[in-house]
């Protein structure tokens, strides 16, 4: 209805999880269809963590800046990187190879991810 839709959005999406908790098919259609886009999105994240030098914290951080795959970080400049991490507190930590690694992951190279993955250990070793 027009009063619903001319809600502020932290509104609508208390309403949603209300109507959430009520059981599916208690819920408008139009709230079923935001739920499931809400849902979807929520799957479309990676495991950033797999990739060297990203622990949880980290990921946490990245994907409240919206950066939820391997795509969106391959995409990613290390500097805006950086400045997220600094943004949140997170120091001391080097994300120049994080694209890298990424863009490794989204195309499904897995033996490459895991020779560069495997190169940095070494290289923090020596």
């Amino acid at each position: 209805d027009e009063a619903f839709a001319a809600e502020p959005e932290s509104v609508l999406e208390t309403r949603v999880d209300e109507a959430l908790a009520a059981g599916p098919e208690a819920a408008p259609p139009a709230t079923r269809a935001r739920t499931s886009e809400r849902e979807a999105a929520a799957d479309a994240r990676d495991d950033l963590t797999v990739i060297e030098g990203i622990g949880p914290k980290v990921q946490s951080t990245l994907y409240a800046a919206g950066i939820t795959t391997y795509r969106a970080l391959a995409e990613s400049d290390p500097d805006a990187l950086r400045a997220i991490l600094k943004d949140a507190g997170l120091r001391l930590l080097q994300p120049d190879t994080w694209p890298q690694q990424a863009a490794l992951l989204s195309r499904g190279d897995h033996e490459g991810f895991d020779a560069l993955r495997r190169a940095l250990r070494d290289s923090r070793r020596g």
